[in-house]
């Protein structure tokens, strides 16, 4: 679950906040917003400062008010929370109201306070690219839009630092399966092909076992009918290994060549499936047959990984 922070002036925009953060909360992610800060007894500007810098995406809207500003620095709490947060070089989406959307002139600053706002604005416009807003309906939408947008490339990024991943690359490298592991591009849209392919992959490893023992069985077999017409088998004994057809015949390619490509496909497949469903439990975590679904997976996975040896 990430942590996505909700900035901005407040009396200005109290609806469009409310609005806002009731779309946020149906993506079920940790929200960060002042409306659900706690009484603490550090000083406002050390709680927003702290706020956004434990954050995972940063939101910044911005209307024509610059806001509250702190005394120390001469800035507004809301361009602290902000630059707290581009230094940590967290995501920052950014909404700027749009200049042509009516609003009551109580909330648009002017003089020194309208000057430092122009400046906050000049500074996000060239540091992101910014979507503009109007109604309280308007931004809930926009923000819902760019999160959705951004949300799977932002979780498989947060999945591959959190250490479970390096892991396995590095249980690869030890056991020298390095070439089974795949880029790890796949969605949960990809499931259904990725599970598709494992049942044919059953399909084949029964083929290959069937293709197997029938090499086995054929010098048996071969006898067997020589000797129900009364050819003398001991000629055949007697041959040496080198010249018997049916020794080594094929056997790399039956013996090596399919197990390791069937075990090439079955890690890549068992690591695509994973990842599947881990960017998918991201964006929907409470979703309890989601979680098993997931946990079977990794387990899947980590006695695949435990076990599978490439013949040499």
């Amino acid at each position: 679950m990430f942590k996505i922070m909700l900035s901005s002036t407040y009396l200005d925009l109290k609806e469009h906040r409310r609005i806002a953060l009731e779309a946020l909360q149906n993506l079920q992610q940790h929200l960060g917003a002042m409306e659900i800060f706690y009484a603490k007894p550090n000083k406002p500007k050390d709680v927003c400062i702290s706020e956004a810098e434990s954050s995972d995406i940063y939101i910044g809207v911005i209307a024509w008010r610059y806001g509250i500003i702190d005394e120390e620095t001469g800035k507004s709490l809301t361009r602290l929370e902000y630059e707290a947060a581009h230094n940590k070089d967290l995501p920052c989406l950014i909404f700027l109201m749009d200049k042509e959307y009516p609003f009551p002139a109580k909330f648009i600053d002017k003089s020194d306070s309208g000057s430092k706002l122009a400046d906050f604005r000049k500074t996000l416009k060239s540091n992101h690219t910014c979507s503009f807003f109007t109604t309280p309906q308007d931004l809930a939408l926009k923000i819902l839009r760019s999160l959705q947008n951004y949300l799977p490339d932002f979780a498989n990024n947060k999945l591959r630092r959190n250490g479970y991943w390096e892991k396995l690359h590095d249980l690869y490298i030890s056991r020298e399966l390095k070439d089974l592991a795949p880029d790890f591009n796949a969605s949960y849209a990809d499931l259904k092909i990725i599970e598709e392919i494992e049942n044919n992959l059953k399909g084949l490893e029964n083929i290959h076992d069937l293709i197997n023992n029938s090499y086995d069985k054929m010098e048996q077999d071969l006898c067997n009918l020589l000797s129900k017409v009364g050819y003398d088998l001991q000629k055949i004994r007697g041959l040496p290994y080198y010249e018997n057809p049916f020794i080594h015949r094929d056997w790399e390619v039956r013996v090596l060549g399919l197990s390791n490509w069937t075990l090439h496909i079955k890690g890549s497949l068992l690591q695509l499936k994973v990842r599947a469903l881990e960017k998918e439990n991201v964006l929907t975590p409470n979703d309890a047959k989601l979680s098993e679904k997931l946990r079977y997976a990794k387990k899947q996975l980590k006695e695949f990984v435990e076990r599978a040896i490439l013949v040499d």
